[in-house]
């Protein structure tokens, strides 16, 4: 029925013929369309390695602080993405003061 068009992956979804993991293995969903429906949280997501983290952060669907917890994110890329401050990771101990004269973010 869903080549033919007669019935949309959205009414599958919601009748319970089709989970929103298959359709996304299928192409038939954006992981996107899928979060927005309330389907799968992005933290599962994220587990299942269906979408990145910084894809996630980009959706707003977490923080970096908590990526950053979650392992999925070095405070240096962080850093790069503006998300934390030099100061902030000096004190999670993420980062030594000598990175942060070589990085020229501080000065003696």
């Amino acid at each position: 029925m869903l080549q033919l068009g007669i019935i949309t992956a959205e009414v599958m979804l919601q009748l319970g013929k089709i989970t929103a993991e298959v359709m996304l293995q299928l192409g038939i969903i954006t992981a996107e369309v899928i979060l927005q429906l309330g389907k799968i949280t992005a933290e599962v997501m994220l587990q299942l390695g269906i979408i990145t983290a910084e894809v996630m952060l980009q959706l707003g669907k977490i923080t970096a602080e908590v990526m950053l917890q979650l392992g999925k994110i070095t405070a240096e890329v962080m850093l790069q993405l503006g998300k934390i401050t030099a100061e902030v990771m000096l004190q999670l101990g993420k980062i030594t003061a000598e990175v942060m004269l070589q990085l020229g973010i501080i000065t003696e």
